[in-house]
């Protein structure tokens, strides 16, 4: 109804439905097709009771009435197509041509036009009737009037967001720029964040710029003042493994030096008794509800980052809960509380929910990425292929759009991003984050042990110095591996990490911190009280100015007695080749 108002009204004027007559689709149960029914339904012995055409539209029109999910479905793909055609410029055999040389299913695409064709009908004549126009009409026909031989006064034609330009627009510009006298084209645009091929977007006009619109030249917004370099540095690099997005030279002006960003396994918030063997306690998270998980690790980050707000003398914090599709559609978001009941209960954070569609060109001080499972993000779902012939040309790399969706919900971060995900369903994305990307700019805490020294087993470990001159290590196998290492305090080793903490590689070294069990990104180490000089564990981000601050603490007996239970499991990583 939102994109065809009166149509369907219109359609009553007629004595029959403008379906194929015979078909059983269209007047018995769908359940019940057969291709012999289809072909003659009274010589299968199916009676053919069509729907009056008054009663019919009624019932698509009237809101409380439950209509079968394949009327719905069928509703839903017209409002889909519709604009989409509008907009796109093509005719029916233009339509038919495309349709047939990208493989789709012709014969069912004819079907859809013979039962879509006196719909769009309808709605023109709707349109012409009330002297309206749509959007898509206003781009084609602003474009066949330039088109005609209009001469237009314009020097200069600006567009921002030059990523989202569709085919009609495109069409447009050219047009624009041909009846202009030497008419310049200024377009800003990030190709890296073209997230809209739904609605027809297209990014070859970015890519192939000159292709379209002639010689150009390419000035390079190269710095953010958004996020930290660190932060910069994993979401540049995650978004190039796609070889077609545009390489671009750009740096941040806020360098944090320490990771700005953590991955967590939700069911390592799973409360496990101590005296549980390894075993046990993998069958329990196994089989822990994962909404409930999910909503006690946001509870945690939301109490960290309310207390960072409260040592800031009050200062409201924004924080982003992001999501892949609408909060209702979220599983993760099953047992969470309501976005207004997690602001009564943390009154010191701004917080909203969006899907990250709805959040671009939006920030916050802190986002909490969630759902990052298997068929959730990168969504797995193929449109249909009736719309596929008014989008533009698939790219040829696996989830090439899904990958700059998630490029852009990484970057809605000021000063942390946390990325939640189930262990027992890992998303491609978290998988191959997990696999390739420094410990120095992103943490990763789960269940199981995840990174091995080296990860490859192919390549040497070779020491490098940063550029303020701190040493680290990195893997010599570069093609598939790269992994880095943080250097050990105490010898200057390399340092590797698993789900428990990390600890030396150097076997004659017995330097090992765990993790902090609150923020899980900080480790535990020993301080001392400065009046009493009692000593005790605490989380080597507290007093953190910067991102995260972490005032956990704990006993030195009970973090000796779990480092002793930890060292046996630590020990069995694989250590530095001496090749």
């Amino acid at each position: 109804r939102r994109f065809l108002p009166g149509a369907f009204q219109s359609l009553t004027a007629s004595p029959t439905l403008p379906f194929p007559a015979g078909c059983c689709r269209w007047g018995t149960d769908p359940e019940q097709c057969d291709p012999v029914a289809q072909a003659a339904p009274e010589a299968a012995g199916i009676p053919v009771r069509p729907r009056e055409t008054h009663a019919f539209c009624n019932n698509l029109l009237t809101e409380d009435t439950a209509l079968s999910p394949r009327w719905q479905s069928f509703l839903t793909l017209v409002r889909t197509f519709l604009p989409l055609l509008k907009e796109s410029g093509m005719t029916p055999d233009e339509l038919k041509r495309e349709a047939h040389s990208r493989g789709l299913d012709t014969d069912r695409f004819a079907a859809f036009w013979t039962v879509f064709e006196p719909i769009l009908f309808a709605y023109e004549a709707h349109l012409a009737e009330e002297n309206a126009l749509d959007f898509g009409d206003m781009i084609v026909e602003a474009a066949h009037k330039v088109e005609s031989g209009m001469q237009l006064p314009y020097k200069f034609i600006l567009v921002d967001e030059f990523q989202d330009i569709s085919r009609s627009r495109a069409r447009l510009l050219t047009a624009l720029l041909e009846a202009g006298d030497g008419t310049k084209l200024f377009a800003v645009g990030d190709d890296w964040q073209s997230i809209y091929r739904f609605s027809g977007s297209d990014t070859r006009y970015v890519s192939a710029f000159e292709t379209f619109f002639g010689r150009g030249t390419v000035l390079q917004l190269d710095t953010t003042y958004r996020y930290p370099e660190e932060l910069h540095k994993l979401t540049a690099d995650f978004v190039t493994k796609n070889p077609a997005q545009l390489k671009k030279d750009l740096h941040s002006l806020k360098p944090a030096g320490y990771p700005c960003a953590l991955m967590r396994d939700i069911r390592s918030f799973v409360p496990c008794d101590e005296t549980m063997t390894d075993e046990e306690k993998t069958l329990k998270r196994a089989g822990f509800p994962p909404a409930r998980a999910y909503r006690m690790a946001i509870e945690v980050y939301l109490t960290i980052f309310a207390k960072k707000a409260k040592e800031r003398d009050g200062q409201m914090n924004r924080v982003m809960l992001l999501g892949r599709r609408r909060w209702e559609n979220m599983p993760a978001l099953r047992e969470c509380p309501t976005v207004a009941e997690l602001r009564r209960r943390f009154p010191e954070l701004e917080i909203h929910y969006r899907t990250v569609h709805a959040a671009k060109g939006l920030e916050a001080d802190y986002v909490i990425m969630v759902g990052n499972d298997a068929e959730v993000f990168p969504s797995e779902r193929e449109g249909d292929q009736i719309v596929e012939a008014v989008l533009p040309i698939s790219e040829t790399y696996p989830f090439a759009e899904e990958r700059r969706l998630f490029y852009v919900a990484m970057t809605r971060a000021k000063h942390f991003l946390v990325m939640l995900y189930d262990g027992e369903r890992e998303s491609l994305f978290m998988s191959e984050l997990r696999r390739t990307a420094s410990p120095e700019l992103l943490k990763s805490v789960g269940d199981d042990p995840h990174t091995r020294c080296p990860h490859c087993g192919l390549g040497l470990l070779s020491k490098q110095k940063a550029r303020d001159g701190k040493p680290y290590f990195v893997c010599t196998n570069s093609a598939t591996c790269g992994q880095f290492f943080p250097t050990c305090p105490d010898c200057g080793s390399p340092l590797d990490e698993n789900d428990t903490g990390r600890y030396c590689l150097n076997p004659e070294c017995s330097h090992l911190e765990l993790h902090c069990p609150k923020c899980g990104i900080g480790f535990l180490r020993k301080r001392h009280q400065k009046a009493t000089g009692h000593a005790f564990f605490g989380c080597s981000l507290f007093g953190n100015d910067d991102g995260l601050s972490c005032d956990f603490t704990e006993s030195v007996e009970n973090v000796q007695s779990r480092i002793r239970t930890a060292e046996k499991a630590l020990r069995q990583a694989t250590t530095i080749s001496k090749d």
